[in-house]
């Protein structure tokens, strides 16, 4: 029999992990697990291949938006507004992050 020992979601694409003791889950995965992304202004996605650093940034969703920490210990609040904007590709549906949540991989290096 297969044992669970750790569990973890990523909220955004390409950001550290959280490590969860227990989880909800439906048939699209497990609740918070990569429901956001980075995006550029254009709406092309962003992950760790192009910029690593993005995986030392940690994402906490609250209830109105996502808390993110900086490796550097800094950390910024962004609100999350719902919209009908997609991204260029059809199969994927995201929300556009505030022009905030977008620089701050052009500021925190």
């Amino acid at each position: 029999m297969a044992t669970l020992i750790r569990l973890f979601i990523h909220p955004v694409k390409s950001m550290r992990g959280i490590g969860l003791t227990h989880a909800l889950a439906d048939v699209s995965g497990l609740a918070f697990d990569r429901i956001f992304m980075i995006t550029e202004p254009d709406g092309t996605f962003i992950t760790a291949r192009q910029f690593p650093q993005m995986v030392r940034f940690t994402p906490s969703p609250v209830h109105d938006g996502l808390h993110l920490t900086a490796p550097d210990g800094s950390s910024a609040y962004v609100r999350l507004l719902i919209s009908p904007h997609k991204t260029h590709q059809p199969k994927f549906g995201a929300h556009i992050l505030p022009r905030e949540l977008r620089q701050t991989r052009s500021t925190n290096g």
